[in-house]
């Protein structure tokens, strides 16, 4: 099923203003992904897992300076 992707067109026009709505966007999307899968009792292969958003998108973004300090320590991962 294909779902609209809230902020990606406003992330690529301006990455470091949506980064960070983009991310909570991903992450509560897979969440709701993981919680339907769940629900379903099927087997499903997911092509993103939340971990992908939480331990590699989002510091990628904040590394490259794209995610403000403030915005990336909001997010629900601990990296240390």
């Amino acid at each position: 099923m294909y779902r609209t992707i809230l902020y990606l067109d406003d992330f690529y026009a301006n990455m470091e203003r949506w980064s960070f709505n983009l991310q909570v966007f991903f992450l509560n999307s897979r969440f709701r992904q993981i919680i339907d899968i769940r629900q379903s009792k099927k087997d499903f292969i997911q092509d993103r897992t939340i971990y992908e958003d939480a331990y590699i998108f989002a510091p990628n973004l904040h590394a490259m300076g794209l995610m403000a300090e403030r915005d990336f320590s909001q997010l629900p991962i601990s990296l240390s």
